[in-house]
């Protein structure tokens, strides 16, 4: 079997323009949903909405209001299913809904399910973190000094983002409660970002200037698994989640969910044909 410990950079520039950058006051409240990108989206906004995407594709974020105040609606397709969550103007994290539970109010409302299915993060003293996080932050991070820890609890299964100064911007560790790397953010100068990253944004952002820009590193387990003579590929983070299967051929198993149960009822039929 094969393992390997796979590293993802995702450079991200977040764009200021002339009018390139939305935010709202009390007073300035979108009049309809008004469908933005995220690389116009404040710094806070993005980076939440990047954090909680956990690795899924953003198909589409709203701006709108909710009781008066700005949020960001955020839709993501992601290895699970389909699921939306909120973020607010500010970049706090409101919530989660997906897609596939039931909508049992009966008047178009969005039903948020057992909360003990939704995310939930706190901010905690580093000294109440385990012993095996306080660890790997201090040897992560060069012994700097937290700025701000959030204890983060989703499904049963525990994570601590850590944020801390590094480069001379704010640079955050997510950690397993085993104290395994999930996440590393780190700032990077306008400068230092790779020509062809710097060529492409004034390319699609003619005069734009970078007004901050983070170096993500997502870290996760690629593992091949061979399943009734089938190898699958299985993406897994250290948390224990399984965030992808790909397929013969590179292909996504769960974007082919509906065929695999097809070929479990079809291997059913040829059971029963033979016991016939």
């Amino acid at each position: 079997m094969h393992r390997s410990l796979k590293t993802t950079i995702l450079v991200t520039g977040l764009v200021a323009a002339a009018g390139g950058t939305l935010a709202f006051t009390a007073s300035q409240q979108p009049e309809d949903d008004e469908v933005v990108q995220l690389s116009n989206l404040p710094a806070a906004v993005q980076r939440t909405i990047r954090e909680h995407a956990k690795g899924g594709e953003i198909e589409q974020i709203e701006l709108s209001s909710d009781d008066g105040k700005v949020v960001y609606e955020v839709e993501v397709e992601g290895a699970r299913g389909d699921f939306e969550f909120m973020v607010g103007a500010d970049g706090a994290y409101l919530g989660e809904d997906h897609e596939e539970a039931d909508d049992d109010n009966g008047d178009g409302r969005r039903n948020d399910g057992d909360e003990d299915d939704e995310e939930h993060a706190e901010v905690i003293k580093l000294t109440d973190a385990p012993n095996a996080v306080r660890n790997a932050f201090s040897r992560l991070s060069g012994g700097a000094a937290a700025s701000k820890v959030e204890r983060i609890t989703d499904e049963e299964v525990t994570k601590y983002e850590i944020e801390f100064v590094a480069n001379g911007g704010t640079a955050s560790l997510t950690l397993a409660d085993t104290g395994d790397l999930l996440e590393r953010e780190s700032p990077v100068a306008a400068d230092a970002l790779p020509e062809a990253v710097r060529r492409e944004i004034q390319k699609d952002f003619p005069g734009a200037t970078v007004k901050a820009a983070e170096a993500v590193e997502l870290h996760y387990f690629e593992i091949e698994v061979v399943v009734d003579g089938r190898t699958v590929e299985v993406s897994a983070l250290a948390t224990g989640d399984i965030e992808d299967h790909v397929g013969p051929g590179g292909e996504d198993d769960d974007d082919h969910a509906g065929a695999d149960e097809d070929e479990h009822h079809q291997r059913g039929h040829h059971e029963e044909d033979a016991d016939d």
